[in-house]
């Protein structure tokens, strides 16, 4: 499918493959590699990743083009103020936009806060097929707290001199406990990969041999007040104990999903 410049693979009605977007994938590592090599901090054990900060903004819907524009030229800040983020930035507001009317999807506001690099080093991975463990990026255990959540997902992949390091989605029933659908997608460099951040779909990357692996993740995230269940028992609490209380709550869901999540791992 090709349609305003872009050719698109539907791998599933909500997961959609953007190619040849981005095409200074190469440049942009290298000029992060390079210019800021303290700033690489350590990815969960997978690999490495260096924030990249940038003006935030919220829009009740989704922003015209003048604002996208203003909101990049705002951009100040030494390490995120050069060619190679204000295209990824153009990029990621054109994708979306086209992926968003494409699946009817809506969110409740829409806020843009920043970008990182990542990269999986090579072999490393959390089993012998896994780079990482099937999850989504919005955090259920959550799902009732006021702040930030995430809503799309979008993933540009910079580069493809490694083998294997594909990305691998299941669909799962309300329980988890049923695999609806599964597929995979092989990224090229440039390509750009769009899809929602929550359940039911799950996502898991493919180790990364033979070469390291880049991308930048970025998302549209929407403000989110809070239950009205959950900010009544908050109510009810001093706010130290109700800080403990949440933390082993947060703890013990996290630990229950990740069970549950744990059967497909290694698996599919």
């Amino acid at each position: 499918m090709e349609s305003n410049n872009f050719v698109i693979e539907k791998i599933h009605d909500k997961v959609w493959a953007f190619k040849n977007v981005f095409s200074k994938g190469n440049e942009m590592i290298k000029h992060y590699q390079d210019t800021f090599p303290e700033e690489w901090v350590g990815w969960y054990g997978f690999g490495d990743h260096i924030l990249i900060p940038l003006p935030g903004e919220r829009y009740e819907s989704f922003p015209t083009q003048e604002e996208w524009n203003n909101l990049i030229a705002d951009i100040d800040d030494r390490k995120s103020n050069n060619v190679y983020v204000k295209e990824l930035m153009q990029n990621f507001y054109d994708v979306t936009k086209q992926y968003c009317e494409g699946t009817n999807t809506s969110l409740e506001n829409w806020c843009w806060q920043s970008i990182d690099i990542a990269c999986y080093k090579d072999g490393i991975g959390v089993n012998d097929k896994q780079g990482m463990n099937y999850h989504t990026d919005f955090q259920e255990e959550r799902k009732d707290e006021p702040g930030y959540k995430f809503g799309v997902t979008c993933l540009f992949y910079l580069n493809d001199d490694y083998e294997d390091g594909g990305l691998r989605f299941i669909v799962l029933n309300d329980d988890r406990t049923e695999v609806l659908e599964s597929f995979s997608y092989k990224p090229s460099a440039g390509d750009v990969l769009v899809f929602p951040s929550r359940h039911p779909f799950y996502h898991s990357s493919d180790i990364a041999k033979n070469g390291i692996k880049h991308l930048v993740r970025t998302y549209w995230r929407y403000e989110f007040p809070g239950t009205e269940e959950f900010l009544n028992e908050r109510a009810q609490y001093e706010e130290e104990e109700w800080a403990l209380l949440l933390k082993e709550r947060q703890k013990s869901k996290s630990f229950e999903i990740g069970q549950v999540l744990n059967q497909w791992n290694g698996v599919l």
